[in-house]
């Protein structure tokens, strides 16, 4: 028969082997989470893959342009705020109403589309790069001026 203590001991193993899984878990999902959204422009629609993935008609989109700041009082509905360097997911601002968020970097460069209609007001973009944001601004001003 075994002992107490030992069953004690192996009692205490299960709890962290179960704690370890629950951390590499919930790294992991994380990771999934922040890792970079693929945006593509394909025909006249811009689809973000990705956990929060989303697909917009370009004719949906009311207004494109580059900001150099985020909105004022952003709150998180459903998302990730990785720590206010990185932002996924659902939020919103009193200014803004409800946005769809892809920042993967704080920068001097925001890309901000304001659709027609649809779930949300505004999908933000910026990635890890500045050019990179400025290029797909770009690509969507001329994808959008060719379909008027």
């Amino acid at each position: 028969m075994s002992s107490f203590k030992e069953k004690y001991h192996s009692l205490d193993d299960k709890k962290y082997i179960l704690a370890l899984i629950v951390i590499v878990l919930v790294f992991g999902a994380l990771f999934y989470t922040l890792r970079m959204s693929k945006v593509e422009l394909q025909g006249e629609n811009l689809k973000i893959s990705g956990l929060y993935s989303m697909n917009i008609d370009i004719n949906d989109i009311k207004e494109v342009s580059l900001q150099d700041s985020l909105p004022q009082n952003l709150n998180r509905t459903n998302g990730v705020d990785f720590f206010g360097k990185q932002y996924v997911g659902n939020f919103s601002s009193e200014d803004l109403g409800k946005i769809k968020m892809y920042v993967f970097a704080k920068q001097q460069s925001y890309l901000y589309i304001t659709l027609n209609n649809g779930d949300y007001n505004h999908v933000i973009i910026a990635y890890r790069d500045k050019k990179q944001t400025q290029d797909l601004y770009e690509k969507i001003i001329n994808v959008k001026d060719k379909s008027k």
